[in-house]
């Protein structure tokens, strides 16, 4: 099955995001918007990818813990799709 043609804007925004994520390793913020991106976009075995990654990153940011459930949270939803 073809995936469908994101628009350019989308595609812009995905790319910043990835960009975001890659210098920084441990960006909880950018590696969880990128999943929840992907999986806006059914893109399931990409929106996979980020969340698994978050709990080994060490929390910095005061909100990260918050962001490590909301990941788990994700993970959970993205399971059976």
């Amino acid at each position: 099955m073809a995936r469908p043609r994101r628009s350019g804007r989308l595609e812009k925004f995905l790319e910043y995001l990835k960009k975001a994520a890659s210098p920084n390793p441990a960006g909880i913020a950018s590696r969880l918007e990128l999943a929840r991106s992907d999986a806006a976009e059914k893109q399931w075995p990409e929106a996979r990818v980020m969340p698994k990654t978050i709990p080994e990153i060490p929390a910095q940011f005061s909100d990260d813990a918050k962001m490590k459930q909301q990941a788990e949270q994700l993970l959970e939803e993205l399971k059976d799709r």
